[in-house]
């Protein structure tokens, strides 16, 4: 029986199930990773490493698995596989910005490569050419939109991994699925932002995770269909 055609039911929530606990402990040492990164001298001693999060984990393997067993069910041969680590990576990116802040260039910039080689091994729909300009359009647009922001404000916008998960995100998706997931994405974070601040569970001078937005805009537009939101775009 060809490896493809088998229940992919059956063995790809496994592997989700078994990538969980590695994802739940990468999330959870992401603020040590940051403060090795971006540390001062008088910021004091790092961290110590916290401890494994039972429930934590659980989440984890649960939401990893039932990814992976939906991209089996949805896609047949090296698509399901394929679109099954590009939403892991996205899931991940999400989880560890909304924690810590930050998005990893490792990840970031290891989702790209991924995008565009599985573009050339044309294990997805989205051809070469699309996936690259994608990856070009998705960083070019949200790194001068924050230099603009910076010019006009005096104030940082966007953190730099967000272009590079926009490029991560154009490297798979392809260019034409950019304008909706940015629409998505902004539309979403500025109804929460607004709802959470409303309500007083987070300052205005707060900096906003968008990466989480940029996450949960993709499975909403590949499922809608970027042609879907035309309407909403200018022409």
């Amino acid at each position: 029986m060809n490896i493809w055609s088998a229940p992919l039911v059956g063995w790809m929530p496994l592997v989700g199930l078994l990538l969980g606990p590695l994802l739940a402990r990468w999330v959870q040492l992401a603020p040590l990773w940051m403060h090795a990164r971006w540390a001062q001298p008088d910021d004091g001693p790092a961290p110590h490493p916290p401890a494994w999060s039972i429930p934590g984990v659980i989440f984890m393997a649960v939401s990893t698995a039932a990814l992976w067993g939906v991209c089996g069910q949805l896609w047949g041969g090296a698509a399901a596989p394929a679109w099954a680590v590009f939403g892991t990576g996205l899931w991940l990116l999400a989880c560890i910005d909304a924690r810590s802040g930050w998005l990893p260039d490792l990840f970031t910039l290891g989702l790209l490569t991924l995008g565009l080689g599985a573009a050339a091994l044309q294990a997805h729909s989205t051809g070469l050419s699309d996936s690259a300009w994608g990856a070009v359009f998705g960083y070019g647009v949200l790194w001068c939109t924050a230099r603009l922001f910076k010019a006009l404000s005096g104030r940082e916008g966007l953190g730099g991994g967000d272009p590079k998960l926009l490029a991560a995100i154009g490297a798979w998706m392809g260019w034409t699925a950019l304008a909706p997931i940015l629409l998505v994405a902004s539309v979403s974070g500025v109804l929460v932002a607004v709802t959470m601040q409303g309500l007083g569970h987070w300052p205005k001078q707060q900096a906003f995770a968008f990466g989480p937005f940029l996450a949960l805009a993709v499975p909403i537009v590949g499922v809608v269909g970027p042609h879907a939101f035309v309407v909403f775009l200018p022409v």
